[in-house]
């Protein structure tokens, strides 16, 4: 029988984090998550939730919770050169958010499952015995630690884990803004726009709540002037005159961002593992990052809730889900290679320009 009471010390309150520390909860685990920043706050905007955060949050028992508070755009369009190319309608297939909706979601989650979240309190090591060092040099034994502390984790190099960062060539400039006082229908589908006329541009336009819309702005990263934040509009509105009305408006929050990669040769090492961008950070060019992160979280809960046996549930947990997050990786790194604007118009297909997960089967 699995014993009823084991112990896990997460580094990292992020989304990832956050799902794991609730299917623990929920079984039966006491978890203790440790976060750096004052308070919980999920930067970044927005985000689209597909087939996998959709799995994972029916298994976590807040599917209802997102379906309610979240925004479920008609469609997906692509517009080459201020013309409609292509238009994919949306029967259920995606939905979008507020990240912060999305994180506050999970941190309802795992506090209704018993887990303990303290915020100012900064993770800088591990031991792969078990043990979480924090910044005050208090240690932390627990059953099993966690490190989903993000893209700049450097918890794997303690574990001696192979940590490969690939950085792409082109240059994100992410904003949330108010969309309040748009036409109805017309901006309730998710837009991406792509101009080939000059600098080789791309803005992708996501409906992410009924107030508020979250553009992606993307040229190459040698773009300095047109990556400066926040974005000037009359640098970006020749391109794109139909988003004016947008671009003008004051951002509520803008980050610089760069496509890139995270592998580990492992996801576990002793009675660490790493979930999230910790273990397979990902390009956003698939729009499923998110996705994967919780998903592969909430399997490994399954996997620890299994079997006494921690190292073998790690192990179980690896073989089952690495084949599968590795393909969506090259998936991700394809398609932000393949439409990359560094070097100019891509020469692929309109269709490569639409994420599977945007098209109704």
């Amino acid at each position: 029988m699995v014993q009823s009471m084991r112990t896990a010390e997460i580094a990292g309150a992020g989304l990832a984090g956050l799902a794991l520390a609730a299917g623990l909860g929920q079984r039966g685990w006491q978890v203790v998550v440790h976060e750096a920043g004052p308070v919980l706050r999920s930067g970044g905007g927005g985000l689209y939730l597909s087939r996998d955060g959709f799995w994972a949050l029916d298994q976590l028992g807040h599917s209802e919770t997102f379906r309610r508070s979240s925004f479920e755009p008609r469609g997906f369009e692509t517009w080459i050169n201020g013309r409609l190319h292509r238009a994919h309608e949306n029967h259920g297939v995606f939905r979008t958010t507020l990240r912060q909706n999305l994180h506050n979601i999970l941190a309802d989650a795992a506090r209704t499952a018993g887990v303990e979240i303290r915020t100012g309190s900064r993770a800088t090591g591990v031991d792969r015995a078990g043990v979480l060092l924090l910044e005050d040099g208090t240690l932390r034994a627990a059953d099993l630690v966690v490190a989903a502390d993000g893209v700049g984790s450097r918890m794997s190099a303690a574990l001696g884990l192979t940590r490969d960062h690939i950085v792409h060539d082109d240059g994100l400039v992410r904003v949330l803004l108010d969309r309040t006082g748009l036409p109805p229908g017309e901006w309730d589908w998710s837009k991406d726009f792509w101009s080939y006329e000059g600098t080789p541009l791309r803005i992708l336009y996501s409906p992410c709540s009924v107030d508020h819309c979250y553009l992606v702005m993307m040229t190459s990263a040698e773009d300095a002037v047109r990556l400066t934040l926040p974005p000037d509009p009359a640098l970006w509105t020749p391109a794109f005159p139909e988003l004016a009305p947008l671009l003008h408006r004051a951002p509520k929050e803008t980050r610089f961002d760069r496509y890139g990669s995270i592998r580990l040769s492992a996801w576990a090492s002793g009675r660490v593992a790493l979930v999230g961008d910790a273990a397979h950070a990902m390009p956003s060019s698939h729009a499923r990052g998110a996705n994967i992160s919780i998903r592969n979280a909430v399997k490994l809960a399954h996997a620890l809730t299994a079997t006494d046996d921690i190292d073998a549930a790690l192990a179980a947990w690896q073989a089952e889900m690495r084949p599968a997050v590795d393909a969506d990786q090259r998936e991700a790194e394809h398609l932000a290679a393949s439409r990359s604007l560094h070097r100019g118009r891509p020469q692929i297909d309109l269709d490569e320009l639409v994420p599977s997960n945007m098209k109704t089967a």
